[in-house]
């Protein structure tokens, strides 16, 4: 049986190829229900499609059952249908959990000085935006900061205080804390302390960070390290 015409409210089924769309669905507004691959007209009698390996619509079509507006209509109308059951199937949301462990991991590594992790979760060719003068792309890029981070502030924290995700994206706010025990950017050491908020962008591609953009609050950092004091 390639096909059925069900009227959902008599609960009668008229099956074969000459069958015809029943007198009680003359409007044109239908909607594509992609769970069922049916079309349904707002007076609630269904066409449920069953195609196995068939092109369903042009069946519909060649029974009548349809018109070619009709039919076009309903696919586009079946998008964003289609787009929700991907973006709510488990293989998305184990993507999803996945991308937000791993942007996690690395603000850990930072934490607790864990370079190995940055080699888990950095694509090869990735690139910190804005990055430092010299520095590499790829996880050695990443170790090298850790490194510097590390040794000027050898008690530094970084504690993640919001993740959001969009896509293929992580954004997330965390609050940088340590205290100075080495020159930074010119400035030397007072055993002062700095806290200060930063936000992260985190692009993923295949599972590992292509890209991270980057903006921290240093006009803060700075003032509380005394770079501004005369």
């Amino acid at each position: 049986m390639p096909w059925r015409f069900l009227d959902a409210g008599r609960h009668s089924a008229w099956k074969g190829s000459s069958c015809r769309r029943p007198k009680t669905c003359t409007e044109p507004d239908i909607k594509w229900v992609h769970h069922r691959q049916s079309i349904t007209c707002h007076r609630d009698v269904v066409f449920s499609v069953e195609a196995y390996g068939d092109d369903a619509s042009a069946r519909l079509l060649a029974a009548g059952a349809v018109t070619s507006s009709q039919r076009d209509i309903a696919m586009k109308l079946s998008l964003p249908v289609l787009l929700a059951a991907l973006i709510g199937s488990p293989a998305h949301a184990q993507t999803t959990q996945d991308n937000r462990r791993d942007a996690v991991l690395w603000y850990e590594a930072f934490d607790q000085k864990n370079p190995a992790l940055l080699d888990q979760i950095l694509a090869p060719e990735w690139v910190d935006i804005p990055s430092p003068p010299g520095v590499p792309p790829g996880p050695a890029g990443a170790k090298r900061t850790l490194a510097m981070l590390t040794t000027t502030f050898p008690d530094l924290r970084i504690a993640v205080e919001d993740i959001i995700q969009d896509g293929d994206k992580v954004v997330v706010r965390s609050t940088i804390s340590g205290t100075q025990r080495a020159e930074f950017v010119g400035i030397r050491a007072q055993g002062r302390r700095l806290s200060i908020q930063a936000v992260d962008i985190h692009e993923f591609k295949d599972g590992k960070i292509l890209r991270t953009w980057h903006t921290e609050d240093w006009m803060t950092g700075l003032n509380q390290l005394g770079a501004f004091e005369r």
